[in-house]
């Protein structure tokens, strides 16, 4: 095993956590009363920017898998969401609140041009692929304070199975014009 299919099979790993970790406070949160429902508070906080931490490693070993069969697309979208990340975690602690919410407008972007990159390079299972877009734009209607809360765990859930994906090594072969390309130039 090279180091880099290692880093990959421990972003999965990673991306596994960071799944589980995300649907943890959801349904902490989601089991109280709704009149009681605040946005995530101590502990959940903590648990929900782990949980991004992890995702963005996952974010990181799903391109580093699928490398060859994307385009330029993949590295912006991954620069993309960790930028997010990197404003989102930090700005979640801080105030005002407008850096966590530019973070996450712009975690947001990444990951829609992430999937679409995934989409193109036809590695990952299609259906968590198709997941991992209904938790992404999920994301926008989320809220802590009603029932929609529940939209949240269509993320964590898409992550966990990209994680299993890359853990397990079950990525299938690009069939994508990009891997076609690079495959003739190592030939």
């Amino acid at each position: 095993m090279t180091a880099s299919s290692s880093l990959i099979r421990w972003s999965g790993l990673a991306a596994i956590l960071g799944g589980l970790l995300w649907i943890v406070p959801i349904a902490l949160t989601a089991i109280k009363p709704e009149h009681s429902r605040r946005g995530p508070e101590g502990f959940a906080v903590l648990l929900l920017l782990a949980a991004l931490v992890l995702i963005g490693v996952g974010v990181l070993g799903i391109y580093l898998r699928q490398r060859g069969g994307s385009g330029p697309l993949g590295t912006i979208a991954v620069l993309v969401a960790g930028l997010g990340i990197v404003i989102m975690v930090p700005g979640r602690l801080l105030e005002p609140a407008i850096f966590f919410q530019a973070g996450r407008l712009i975690f947001l972007a990444g990951l829609v041009l992430f999937v679409v990159d995934m989409f193109v390079a036809n590695m990952m299972p299609r259906g968590a692929t198709l997941l991992l877009v209904i938790g992404t734009l999920a994301l926008a209607l989320f809220n802590f304070g009603d029932e929609r809360i529940w939209i949240g765990v269509l993320f964590g859930a898409a992550w966990i199975w990209l994680g299993y994906t890359l853990w397990s090594g079950r990525v299938r072969r690009s069939s994508s014009p990009h891997m076609r390309d690079e495959e003739r130039r190592r030939s």
